[in-house]
């Protein structure tokens, strides 16, 4: 396990919430390097370090199924069906098989923006993001050809599932994140009582009240420059996810690359740099703020509709600030 503490003043830089002491009760934080590629922040109440070791332990699992790079010792994951593309299917974990079937709703909600099986297109944009050599135009076009969502075949009463495609590739990097974390909200709401809130890589879940009893504050990142955009106010049981094209990128001959990549032209996405979601469910926000970002703006009105209790903020290329969503009043 890979385990610290924060000092009070360096604790979670995404939230406006100082670890402090009353005459009732205090918080500490612990923080781990080992799940999603991402820093964890767990807030906890003080003297309760061991359900905080609970929750990661419970986010590692997760990690572990979810992870499409590595194999674990006894565990059939990602990484193992991708191996397995084109073979027989695939007997997997019962949370494998709801993440991908919530991975599907997903494509088809979006009309195909946010896309399980951008494997193969994935695959050769995080190469240029190291390497800094942009993939060459047919190749691109040879990667875009293995991306049918219906090469992934779900079987949810057998649990198995199977990549018919041999060179496709399941990637579910705009998704797992978030759906993980709304996984890990609910075990702690069921049997970690001192959990208030955890931050995952930037994937902010509230779980219990704050001591006090009031709102959350959180500060959205600016994506073009330092500090905090705005702040928000989230009552318990929310979450504030955040998708932008500053977050992993490499700048080529002046022209900014990133890791979202828009399905209708393999290439990153334009047209807005970061888009912030506060709602109930920390998968659904996770998605939304990964399709609001590829959708055009017609498209992206169309799917937020069937959202009404989400809020959203969306800063576009220029700098201009939208907000949306029934919460946009109530926010500064």
């Amino acid at each position: 396990m890979k385990r610290f503490f924060l000092l009070p003043a360096l604790v979670l830089l995404f939230l406006s919430l100082p670890a402090c002491k009353t005459s009732e009760t205090a918080w500490e934080t612990a923080v781990y390097t080992d799940c999603f590629d991402t820093v964890l922040e767990i807030r906890y109440l003080a003297g309760n370090v061991q359900e905080a070791d609970r929750l990661h332990a419970y986010l590692l699992e997760l990690h572990q199924l979810f992870d499409i790079y590595n194999r674990y010792p006894d565990t059939v994951n990602l990484a193992m069906l991708n191996a397995c593309a084109g073979g027989d299917a695939l007997e997997m974990d019962a949370r494998i098989c709801e993440m991908l079937s919530f991975c599907m709703r997903c494509e088809e909600e979006s009309e195909g923006a946010v896309n399980p099986m951008m494997g193969s297109v994935l695959r050769l944009w995080k190469t240029t993001l190291r390497d800094g050599v942009l993939p060459d135009a047919d190749t691109l076009q040879q990667a875009r050809e293995h991306t049918a969502i219906d090469s992934l075949v779900i079987d949810r009463e057998k649990n198995t599932v199977r990549i018919t495609d041999p060179l496709a590739s399941v990637d579910v990097g705009a998704i797992a994140k978030g759906y993980a974390g709304q996984m890990a909200v609910e075990y702690a709401k069921a049997q970690l009582p001192a959990i208030l809130f955890f931050n995952l890589g930037g994937n902010v879940c509230t779980v219990r009240p704050k001591p006090d009893g009031q709102n959350y504050r959180i500060a959205i990142q600016n994506p073009r420059g330092e500090g905090s955009l705005t702040e928000v106010s989230v009552k318990a049981g929310q979450c504030v996810v955040s998708s932008g094209d500053y977050q992993r990128y490499r700048i080529i001959d002046g022209v900014r690359y990133h890791h979202i990549i828009d399905p209708t032209t393999g290439m990153p996405t334009t047209g807005k740099c970061a888009v912030s979601v506060i709602g109930a469910d920390s998968g659904v926000a996770d998605f939304l703020s990964t399709a609001l970002l590829i959708l055009p703006d017609d498209r992206a009105e169309t799917l937020l509709s069937r959202y009404p209790d989400v809020w959203v903020l969306l800063v576009d290329a220029d700098g201009t600030v939208v907000t949306k969503g029934e919460q946009a009043a109530a926010q500064p």
